[in-house]
Protein backbone atom coordinates (compact mmCIF):
# COMPACT_ATOMS: atom_id res chain seq x y z
CA UNK A 1 0.00 0.00 0.00
CA UNK A 2 0.98 3.40 -0.17
CA UNK A 3 2.13 4.93 3.17
CA UNK A 4 0.70 8.51 2.23
CA UNK A 5 -2.46 7.05 1.40
CA UNK A 6 -4.59 8.47 4.33
CA UNK A 7 -3.13 12.26 2.89
CA UNK A 8 -5.24 11.68 -0.91
CA UNK A 9 -7.51 14.50 -0.48
CA UNK A 10 -8.58 14.00 -4.39
CA UNK A 11 -7.93 11.26 -7.01
CA UNK A 12 -10.21 11.57 -10.00
CA UNK A 13 -9.42 9.51 -13.50
CA UNK A 14 -9.47 6.18 -12.49
CA UNK A 15 -8.34 3.27 -14.54
CA UNK A 16 -10.58 0.74 -15.99
CA UNK A 17 -13.54 2.81 -17.11
CA UNK A 18 -15.58 1.80 -20.22
CA UNK A 19 -15.11 3.78 -23.23
CA UNK A 20 -17.39 6.75 -23.14
CA UNK A 21 -18.00 6.86 -19.71
CA UNK A 22 -18.86 10.46 -18.67
CA UNK A 23 -18.81 10.21 -15.18
CA UNK A 24 -15.88 11.02 -12.86
CA UNK A 25 -15.72 10.12 -9.20
CA UNK A 26 -12.81 11.28 -6.81
CA UNK A 27 -11.32 7.90 -5.43
CA UNK A 28 -10.17 9.63 -2.52
CA UNK A 29 -10.85 9.36 1.42
CA UNK A 30 -12.92 12.88 0.95
CA UNK A 31 -15.03 11.76 -2.36
CA UNK A 32 -15.46 15.19 -3.75
CA UNK A 33 -18.28 15.30 -6.39
CA UNK A 34 -16.99 16.10 -9.58
CA UNK A 35 -18.89 17.88 -12.42
CA UNK A 36 -18.23 17.30 -15.94
CA UNK A 37 -18.25 19.92 -18.45
CA UNK A 38 -18.47 19.80 -22.45
CA UNK A 39 -17.93 16.06 -23.43
CA UNK A 40 -15.08 15.06 -21.32
CA UNK A 41 -15.05 11.22 -20.98
CA UNK A 42 -12.74 7.87 -20.32
CA UNK A 43 -11.35 6.35 -23.32
CA UNK A 44 -10.03 3.29 -24.14
CA UNK A 45 -7.86 4.08 -26.96
CA UNK A 46 -5.17 5.41 -24.63
CA UNK A 47 -4.09 4.63 -21.44
CA UNK A 48 -0.73 5.39 -19.69
CA UNK A 49 1.68 1.77 -19.33
CA UNK A 50 -0.27 -0.88 -16.82
CA UNK A 51 -4.06 0.77 -17.15
CA UNK A 52 -6.48 0.35 -19.48
CA UNK A 53 -8.26 3.85 -20.16
CA UNK A 54 -7.68 7.80 -19.37
CA UNK A 55 -9.69 11.14 -19.59
CA UNK A 56 -9.96 12.70 -22.67
CA UNK A 57 -10.61 16.29 -23.31
CA UNK A 58 -10.95 17.73 -26.98
CA UNK A 59 -10.32 21.61 -26.52
CA UNK A 60 -13.94 22.85 -26.64
CA UNK A 61 -15.09 23.10 -23.43
CA UNK A 62 -14.12 20.48 -21.71
CA UNK A 63 -12.99 20.07 -18.24
CA UNK A 64 -13.67 19.06 -14.83
CA UNK A 65 -14.54 20.99 -11.74
CA UNK A 66 -14.70 19.96 -7.91
CA UNK A 67 -16.20 22.69 -5.32
CA UNK A 68 -13.77 24.82 -3.51
CA UNK A 69 -12.59 22.60 -0.02
CA UNK A 70 -10.20 23.30 2.66
CA UNK A 71 -8.75 20.35 1.15
CA UNK A 72 -7.24 22.56 -1.97
CA UNK A 73 -6.12 25.25 0.26
CA UNK A 74 -2.67 23.92 0.57
CA UNK A 75 -1.39 27.18 2.99
CA UNK A 76 2.15 27.25 3.34
CA UNK A 77 2.56 23.39 4.10
CA UNK A 78 3.37 20.64 2.25
CA UNK A 79 1.49 19.24 -0.77
CA UNK A 80 1.96 17.27 -3.98
CA UNK A 81 -0.04 17.74 -6.99
CA UNK A 82 0.60 14.74 -9.87
CA UNK A 83 -0.79 13.80 -12.98
CA UNK A 84 -0.30 11.35 -15.95
CA UNK A 85 -0.52 13.61 -19.11
CA UNK A 86 -0.96 13.22 -22.75
CA UNK A 87 -1.06 16.16 -24.86
CA UNK A 88 -2.46 16.41 -28.53
CA UNK A 89 -1.35 19.17 -29.41
CA UNK A 90 1.27 22.23 -27.92
CA UNK A 91 0.28 24.91 -29.92
CA UNK A 92 -1.73 26.99 -27.38
CA UNK A 93 -1.71 27.64 -23.28
CA UNK A 94 -3.33 24.62 -21.20
CA UNK A 95 -4.48 25.01 -17.78
CA UNK A 96 -3.78 21.24 -16.52
CA UNK A 97 -4.75 22.29 -12.56
CA UNK A 98 -6.10 25.79 -11.87
CA UNK A 99 -7.48 27.49 -8.97
CA UNK A 100 -7.07 31.32 -8.01
CA UNK A 101 -8.99 33.65 -6.01
CA UNK A 102 -12.72 34.83 -7.06
CA UNK A 103 -11.60 37.86 -8.39
CA UNK A 104 -9.61 36.09 -10.63
CA UNK A 105 -6.32 37.09 -9.23
CA UNK A 106 -3.00 35.06 -8.16
CA UNK A 107 -2.99 36.63 -4.76
CA UNK A 108 -3.80 33.38 -3.37
CA UNK A 109 -3.97 30.73 -6.10
CA UNK A 110 -2.27 28.57 -7.97
CA UNK A 111 -2.15 26.94 -11.34
CA UNK A 112 -0.23 23.99 -13.27
CA UNK A 113 -0.17 24.46 -17.16
CA UNK A 114 1.56 23.78 -20.40
CA UNK A 115 2.32 27.27 -22.24
CA UNK A 116 3.26 27.28 -26.15
CA UNK A 117 6.94 27.52 -25.68
CA UNK A 118 6.49 24.92 -24.85
CA UNK A 119 6.89 25.25 -20.83
CA UNK A 120 5.51 23.16 -18.34
CA UNK A 121 4.71 25.83 -15.26
CA UNK A 122 3.45 26.21 -11.71
CA UNK A 123 2.18 29.31 -10.96
CA UNK A 124 3.84 30.96 -8.42
CA UNK A 125 7.18 30.33 -9.15
CA UNK A 126 8.56 27.34 -11.42
CA UNK A 127 8.50 27.27 -15.00
CA UNK A 128 10.31 23.60 -16.92
CA UNK A 129 11.05 24.22 -20.55
CA UNK A 130 12.80 21.29 -22.93
CA UNK A 131 11.41 18.76 -25.37
CA UNK A 132 7.99 17.89 -24.91
CA UNK A 133 5.99 15.63 -27.64
CA UNK A 134 2.47 15.43 -28.42
CA UNK A 135 1.06 11.79 -28.00
CA UNK A 136 3.65 10.79 -25.01
CA UNK A 137 2.94 9.95 -21.77
CA UNK A 138 4.07 12.42 -19.10
CA UNK A 139 4.44 12.10 -15.33
CA UNK A 140 4.43 15.42 -13.86
CA UNK A 141 4.54 16.33 -10.40
CA UNK A 142 4.70 19.23 -8.52
CA UNK A 143 5.89 19.50 -4.46
CA UNK A 144 6.40 21.66 -1.75
CA UNK A 145 8.44 20.38 1.27
CA UNK A 146 8.96 23.14 4.08
CA UNK A 147 9.91 26.05 1.77
CA UNK A 148 11.20 23.70 -1.10
CA UNK A 149 8.95 23.72 -4.15
CA UNK A 150 10.29 21.21 -6.68
CA UNK A 151 9.24 20.19 -10.15
CA UNK A 152 9.22 16.67 -11.61
CA UNK A 153 9.09 15.22 -15.23
CA UNK A 154 9.37 11.38 -15.17
CA UNK A 155 10.43 10.87 -11.84
CA UNK A 156 13.29 13.16 -12.84
CA UNK A 157 13.73 16.27 -10.81
CA UNK A 158 13.52 19.11 -13.32
CA UNK A 159 13.58 22.35 -11.07
CA UNK A 160 13.41 23.66 -7.87
CA UNK A 161 12.70 26.50 -6.08
CA UNK A 162 12.10 27.87 -2.53
CA UNK A 163 8.40 29.08 -2.17
CA UNK A 164 6.08 29.88 0.92
CA UNK A 165 3.30 31.12 -1.00
CA UNK A 166 -0.04 31.26 1.60
CA UNK A 167 -1.69 28.96 -1.59
CA UNK A 168 -5.66 29.64 -0.47
CA UNK A 169 -7.52 29.98 -3.82
CA UNK A 170 -11.13 30.24 -3.69
CA UNK A 171 -12.63 29.16 -6.43
CA UNK A 172 -13.47 25.85 -7.46
CA UNK A 173 -10.80 23.46 -8.83
CA UNK A 174 -10.95 23.28 -12.98
CA UNK A 175 -8.91 20.29 -14.33
CA UNK A 176 -7.93 20.57 -18.19
CA UNK A 177 -9.48 24.24 -18.97
CA UNK A 178 -10.16 27.72 -16.60
CA UNK A 179 -13.41 27.28 -14.54
CA UNK A 180 -13.66 31.38 -15.37
CA UNK A 181 -14.70 30.62 -18.76
CA UNK A 182 -15.84 27.43 -21.22
CA UNK A 183 -12.95 28.41 -23.72
CA UNK A 184 -10.02 30.06 -21.88
CA UNK A 185 -6.83 27.53 -21.86
CA UNK A 186 -8.55 24.56 -22.77
CA UNK A 187 -6.70 21.36 -22.70
CA UNK A 188 -6.37 18.97 -25.56
CA UNK A 189 -5.37 15.24 -24.90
Amino acid sequence: GDPYWANVVLLVGNDNQPDGTTTFDDQSGSNHTITTTGDAQYDTAQAPTGMTSSCVFDGTGDRLTAANSADFKFGTGDFTVELMLRASALGSAYRIFFQCADDGSWSNGWTFDFTPTPNLEWYPTLSVGGTWNVDTWYHLAVARSGTSLKMFKNGVEATSATNSTDLQPTRVLSIAGESTSSSNYQFTG
